[in-house]
Parts: C-alpha cells; sequence; structure tokens
C-alpha cells in the first residue's frame, strides 16, 4: 500500500499527492520549567504536565502530466486548519494546522516536489471516538481508553435524580 494522509477529510492520492517520505511517529516534547535556585547545584524542574506543538514535515510530489486536479485546488486544501491522519499511524488522527509556504519546484519534466509543513496538537485522537455519544439507561462506569487524561465534552439529558462521578469527584 502507498503512503497517503488525509488532511480536512481530503485523501492525498485523491489530489494526485504521492508521498514520498511520511514524517516519523514521535513524543512531544513536555513543558517543563528549569528554575536555578542560588546556593543548589543544577536545577530545579517544575513538570507542567503539559505537552507542546511540534511540526510534521511531509515530503510530497506531484505527476504533472497526469495531473486532474489543479495547482490551485492542492493550494486551497493545504490551508488552513483540520484534522489530520497519516497511513502509518492508522486510527488516529492529529489536530493540525498546515502552517508553511508551499514551493513547487520543477525537478523534471514530468515531476514536482514539495514539503508541507503541519503543526500538530500534541495528543492524538482515535477516530473510533469523534463525536462518540451514549445513551445510558443504568448505573455504568465510562473509562478513558486513551494513555493521556481526556478532556470530553458531557452533557445530559433527562428527568430525575442524577449522580455525575468524575474521578471519584
Amino acid at each position: 500500500m502507498k503512503p497517503y494522509f488525509i488532511f480536512k477529510g481530503i485523501k492525498s492520492t485523491d489530489m494526485d499527492v504521492i508521498i514520498t517520505k511520511l514524517p516519523p511517529i514521535i513524543k512531544p516534547k513536555k513543558r517543563v520549567n528549569q528554575i536555578e535556585i542560588p546556593g543548589m547545584q543544577g536545577v530545579l524542574h517544575e513538570d507542567e504536565g503539559t505537552y507542546e506543538n511540534y511540526t510534521k514535515d511531509v515530503e510530497c510530489a506531484i505527476k504533472n502530466r497526469t495531473r486532474k486536479v489543479s495547482y490551485k485546488s492542492i493550494d486551497e486544501w493545504l490551508d488552513g486548519y483540520g484534522e489530520l491522519l497519516f497511513s502509518n499511524e492508522q486510527g488516529m488522527y492529529y489536530k493540525a494546522y498546515a502552517h508553511n509556504q508551499i514551493t513547487i519546484s520543477d525537478v523534471a519534466k514530468n515531476f514536482s516536489k514539495f514539503l508541507i509543513q503541519f503543526d500538530v496538537y500534541p495528543l492524538k485522537h482515535s477516530v473510533n471516538h469523534i463525536d462518540h455519544e451514549l445513551t445510558l439507561t443504568a448505573p455504568t462506569s465510562i473509562y478513558n481508553q486513551g494513555t493521556y487524561y481526556s478532556q470530553p465534552i458531557i452533557t445530559l439529558y433527562g428527568t430525575g435524580a442524577v449522580t455525575l462521578l468524575v474521578n471519584d469527584k
């Protein structure tokens, strides 16, 4: 299977974009403050418990002679914010911003290559839980299946007494 990515619901292969190199899967950098205390050896590390955005570079090419899609369409597609999914990270997506200026350079008569740089939110999201809605009719426990704390949006509808506990609170 040829590598691909999906950005804003559009698959790269549908835009005649060929992936020559997918970005590596990396762990985002933690936000840690280094505090220097006079008289203390080294520094004190204060972990904020959060991660920083980072850049995912995707090396791409376009076959010029078989083009069904215009450069303008590609330019419009690879602009702004959207959900980003890579073929080497099935089942997961990133919240991303295509932030670089894309320069398409002719390297041969029938081939153009370019680099896309996506600024990605540090945590991946499961495609299986996008807008996941639960209807509960009995006492139930719901657990985060991810590896990091979640920030769900909880909306309750109904009548009668309800007890809602989040992390035992």
